[in-house]
């Protein structure tokens, strides 16, 4: 889940996103409260913006410092899970 404080938020995702990851790694999707987004060079972050990443174990560090840990459970925002469960 993408931090409020990055510097990535409300930046096209091919200004700071790719300079910082290294062309080897890639947002490959982007899930924004339901909706699924494919990213172009020109899609902005938003802060909670869920992101599918491919990247190299030498970009963990750099793409963890923008992310927040993602918490699935049962709650009122996650239709997925069941309250019964």
């Amino acid at each position: 889940v993408l931090k409020p404080e990055s510097p990535w938020v409300r930046q096209p995702i091919g200004a700071k996103c790719r300079e910082s990851l290294g062309p080897e790694n890639e947002i490959i999707a982007i899930l924004r409260g339901r909706q699924l987004l494919l990213p172009h060079s020109d899609t902005h972050l938003q802060p909670g913006d869920q992101l599918l990443t491919i990247i190299s174990p030498d970009a963990t560090e750099q793409i963890e410092q923008h992310l927040a840990p993602l918490h699935i459970g049962r709650s009122r925002n996650n239709p997925y899970k069941s309250s019964g469960s």
